[in-house]
C-alpha cells in the first residue's frame, strides 16, 4: 500500500480577502480539485485543496500586503524589480528551508478599458517581467458603457497597444507576462461569438498548473501568446 505524498504548502498574498479567494479557486480549478476550509483564525483563513480525497495543497490566505511579517516588496527587489508594485494576488510556495518562493503574480480587472485605466496595471506587469516572475492579467471583453438612463451606449474593447505591451515584455524578458481574456457578464451573444477564439481562461488554468508543478516553459503558454496576438491584429 502506497501512502499519499505530503501536501504542498502555498500562500496567497492579496490586496484583500476577495483577491486571495479568487487565487485559491484558480489553483483548485487548475488541478481539478475542491477546497475545504480548515479551522483557523478568521483573519488568516486556511484551506486544503483535495484531489480524489487526498490533500494536495495546504493554502494560507494572507489579505493585505505588508501585514504579515513577509515583505514581498523586498523579495521582488531582490529579484530585480525596479518598481514598488504589488499585484492583486501573489502565490508563493513554502520551501523546505521555510522560505517563500514567489511562483506567480495575478491581476484581476473587470473595469471598462478607458484612458489611463487601460495602462493601470502595466507597472506591475513590468516589475514582474523584469524580476522574472510569471504574471497573468485577467480582464474582460465586451463590457458595456451605459448612459445616464442606464441604457446601453456601446461595448468597450481593449486598446490593442495594451496587449502588445504585454507581448513585448514577455518576449524581451523571456518570462510569462500575458493577459487572460474572458467574456464580460454584460457582453452580448454577438460579442461573445466574435471574440470566442481569444478567451483564455481554460488555457490559463493549464499554465497555472505548470507553474506550481515547476515545469513552466514558453511552449506551455504559447496558446495564450497566440490569443494575445489575435487581440493585437
Amino acid at each position: 500500500m502506497t501512502s499519499n505524498p505530503l501536501p504542498v504548502n502555498l500562500r496567497i498574498h492579496g490586496d484583500n480577502i476577495i483577491e486571495c479567494e479568487r487565487g485559491l479557486n484558480l489553483i483548485a480549478e487548475s488541478f481539478g480539485g475542491t477546497t475545504r476550509f480548515v479551522t483557523n483564525p478568521p483573519y488568516m483563513p486556511r484551506y486544503e485543496i483535495l484531489n480524489k480525497d487526498a490533500i494536495q495543497f495546504e493554502v494560507e490566505l494572507l489579505a493585505g500586503h505588508g501585514r504579515w511579517g513577509v515583505n514581498l516588496q523586498n523579495i521582488f527587489q531582490l529579484y530585480g524589480a525596479p518598481l514598488r508594485e504589488a499585484a492583486d494576488a501573489i502565490i508563493t510556495k513554502i520551501t523546505e528551508q521555510d522560505t517563500e518562493e514567489v511562483l506567480v503574480a495575478i491581476e484581476f480587472s473587470s473595469a471598462l478599458p478607458a484612458g489611463n485605466n487601460a495602462w493601470q496595471r502595466n507597472g506591475r506587469a513590468l516589475a514582474c517581467a523584469i524580476a522574472g516572475i510569471p504574471y497573468l492579467y485577467y480582464t474582460e471583453i465586451g463590457g458595456v458603457e451605459l448612459d445616464e438612463n442606464r441604457e446601453i451606449k456601446a461595448p468597450r474593447f481593449p486598446n490593442p497597444i495594451v496587449p502588445f505591451s504585454y507581448l513585448t515584455a514577455s518576449q524581451i524578458y523571456g518570462v510569462l507576462c500575458l493577459p487572460v481574456y474572458s467574456a464580460s457578464p454584460s457582453s452580448s451573444s454577438n460579442i461573445r461569438s466574435q471574440f470566442s477564439s481569444v478567451i483564455g481562461v481554460n488555457d490559463a488554468k493549464q499554465v497555472i498548473r505548470h507553474i506550481i508543478e515547476g515545469n513552466l516553459s514558453s511552449q506551455s503558454y504559447n496558446a495564450l501568446v497566440l490569443k494575445t496576438m489575435e487581440m493585437v491584429r
